[in-house]
Formats: structure tokens, sequence, C-alpha cells
């Protein structure tokens, strides 16, 4: 029984062991590549903790559909599989902010309705209160000045 060396062999070879299952195969994928396209994304997205989520996403689907992959070269399968989740992240972000800015929006635009509801009802209180303290037959023209000829 000969022990292989995972990192002498070719991608075409490594991939044909990763879709029997082969841990080992997967490992030295996961080695070669990590490094390379770790710094792909970074570069593009300058975010430590985003670019390893995407990787990790990544890598975690070569393994789950690793019976089912079918490309003929290793390396551009995973660098067009990174582009793809970077694309999907970004447009994630644009309708996430979108989002926040239509509901900042939104709360600007409720505070400033709300606080006109409140400042009416204490400008309401006011009135009301300075009302009643009219003279009785003042303040009876007052409340008849507001009401229609069929009102009164």
């Amino acid at each position: 029984m000969s022990i292989i060396d995972y990192s002498l062999l070719p991608d075409t070879e490594l991939v044909i062991r990763l879709k029997e299952g082969d841990h080992d195969a997967y490992s030295e994928i996961y080695q070669r590549f990590f490094g390379l396209l770790y710094a792909f994304i970074y570069k593009r997205l300058k975010d430590k903790e985003e670019s390893k989520d995407i990787l990790q996403k990544l890598f975690s689907d070569l393994w789950l559909k690793r019976e089912t992959l079918d490309f003929p070269v290793l390396s551009s399968y995973l660098y067009r599989a990174v582009r793809i989740k970077m694309i999907a992240l970004m447009v994630h972000k644009d309708a996430e902010e979108s989002y926040i800015q239509s509901f900042n929006s939104f709360m600007e635009d409720d505070t400033i309705i709300t606080d006109h509801l409140i400042r009416e009802r204490e400008l309401t209180t006011m009135i009301e209160k300075e009302v009643d303290l009219l003279p009785d037959s003042v303040r009876k023209v007052f409340l008849r000045s507001k009401q229609t000829i069929k009102q009164i």
C-alpha cells in the first residue's frame, strides 16, 4: 500500500478523487486554492470577513456538490464561482442598503408627522383652556362663530 502525496497530483486527478468523496483530495484543493482565491476576493471587496465568508460558502458548496461537478478546469470553475458569489453579495448589499435608506426615510417622515400631531394636540389643549377662561357670553359667541347656521 503506497501513500499518495496529494500535493503532486494534477487538478484533474484531485477532482476525480473529490467526486469519489476523498477528503484528502478536498483538503489539497482547499490548500492549493484558498490563498489565491482569498487574495482575489479581498482585492475587490477590501473586507476580510466577507472574503472569508465567500470562501467558506465556496468550499462548502464544492464538497456538497462534489458528485455532480462537471467542469474542464478546476481553477476556472473556482474563480467563476467566486465571481458569482461576489456579485450575489454586492446585489444583496445594494438591496439591503436601499431597504435601510427607505426605512430611515420612512422613520424621518413618520417622526415629523408624529411631531406635528403632538404639537397640534398641545395647541388644541392650550386653545381650549384659553377659551374656557373667557367670560361666558364671549365664550358662547366664540364657539358659535365656528358653527354653521344649521348647527346654531
